[in-house]
């Protein structure tokens, strides 16, 4: 009896000690992902910078050579494009946009409620000049003049049903 009880202590024991070794191997290897893990995010945060700091020079009008000015192009481009979508979602969702932080406020307000900068109001007969250029920049373009536009008028559609999803799921 005294033979099993030694047995069984010896078994425990290189159970114990194989658990801890497999258990240091795991929490090793844990490490050394998290790590790796942390080293891609610095790097993607690195070259977002790098990019950014790119892109910001080439809008002071630094000269940058022909790859990187084209990107910078469309970039510009893409932001304009960015600006006119959330301007007409605002004004489908009644409201307007701080031009200091980009944040969604109220038409009305005269300062923004999130950065608090003072919101220029709108002159009068503006916001019906807006309704009505908005109204037609949506009215089906003859295919001719621009085969973009087709891309344009399905973006217009998903903004539309979006913010009525959107509506929906408020109320």
């Amino acid at each position: 009896m005294e033979d099993f009880f030694e047995d069984l202590g010896n078994t425990l024991k290189k159970t114990a000690e194989t658990v801890e070794k497999k258990t240091n191997e795991f929490i090793g290897i844990q490490k050394l992902r998290s790590r790796i893990t942390a080293c891609e995010r610095k790097t993607e945060r690195d070259f977002r910078d790098l990019g950014e700091i790119v892109f910001r020079r080439f809008v002071d009008g630094e000269a940058m050579d022909g790859e990187i000015s084209d990107i910078c192009d469309e970039i510009l481009e893409l932001q304009k494009e960015l600006a006119g979508y959330r301007e007409r979602l605002a004004a489908k969702r009644g409201q307007s946009i701080c031009p200091a932080c980009g944040a969604h406020i109220p038409k009305e307000a005269a300062f923004c409620m999130h950065c608090g900068a003072p919101i220029p109001m709108p002159e009068e007969g503006f916001e019906e000049e807006t309704v009505h250029s908005e109204m037609a920049q949506e009215e089906p373009q003859p295919q001719e003049e621009n085969t973009a536009e087709p891309a344009q008028e399905t973006q217009d559609t998903q903004d539309t049903s979006e913010s009525g999803q959107e509506e929906q799921t408020k109320e």
